[in-house]
């Protein structure tokens, strides 16, 4: 349901991301770049608390990836764990951008959603 498959919050030189095979893991930006070969963007979202934001992924480092999440984001079904994340929902549960009961719906689409662009891997 997105124009992307993939989606991070960027914190200096690193980003927070919950990758597949991985869970919650702290990737170098260069690295996260080049994964995507030139097909990436990146905005600037509002949040009342950037601090809070990057206090909360960094807490969450270590949690491992939900499967089931996906899935659920595919048929629209709560079946993921509230232990584990998928990419949309690690960062709309970071960021305070959904519901709590509703991060589970997160896909890269709504976290760029009433972003602004700063940068972009392609044309």
């Amino acid at each position: 349901f997105s124009r992307w498959s993939h989606v991070g919050i960027i914190c200096g030189d690193f980003v927070y991301e919950a990758a597949a095979f991985k869970g919650v893991v702290k990737t170098p930006l260069a690295e996260f770049k080049n994964r995507y070969k030139g097909n990436w963007e990146i905005f600037e979202r509002y949040v009342p608390s950037t601090k809070a934001v990057y206090t909360k992924a960094e807490s969450l480092l270590g949690c491992g990836y939900d499967y089931f999440g996906v899935a659920g984001l595919l048929f629209r079904l709560d079946i993921g764990s509230k232990v584990r994340y998928q990419c949309g929902e690690f960062a709309a549960v970071c960021m305070g951008i959904k519901r709590p009961d509703y991060c589970w719906r997160a896909d890269p689409q709504d976290i760029w959603e009433d972003g602004t662009t700063l940068e972009k891997g392609y044309e």
